[in-house]
């Protein structure tokens, strides 16, 4: 499972001239997760969304800043009880100061509740 991130001031054009080379190594790419420049958490964009925007509108025009995220210290229960509840593919994982360190993608954690449960 591979995320992509960009600037909030990145368009949705430039995103999408990137994304082809961008995501070719990644295995499953379902949002664009926004970062500022020290790695910082700001917004995600679902790919649907990032499709049907204006190709001028910037990503911090169009991304949601209400983020559930998680911390690598979170259980399995937690997060698996956030996928329950949402209807999240993938939540973000961020450190101690809501830098981006990676993404949980729904079926992987699904994968060990039923292993565990």
């Amino acid at each position: 499972m591979g995320y992509i991130t960009f600037p909030s001031e990145t368009t949705v054009h430039e995103v999408l001239e990137q994304f082809r080379q961008i995501a070719r190594d990644k295995d499953v790419i379902m949002y664009v997760y926004v970062v500022d420049q020290d790695n910082h958490l700001q917004g995600v964009v679902d790919l649907k969304e990032l499709l049907q925007a204006d190709a001028a509108s910037k990503l911090e025009e169009i991304m949601v800043t209400h983020i559930t995220s998680f911390k690598a210290a979170d259980s399995l229960a937690e997060v698996a009880e956030a996928f329950g509840r949402y209807s999240f593919r993938a939540i973000p994982v961020t450190d101690e100061e809501e830098r981006m360190i990676g993404v949980i993608p729904y079926r992987d954690v699904m994968k060990l509740k039923h292993r565990f449960a």
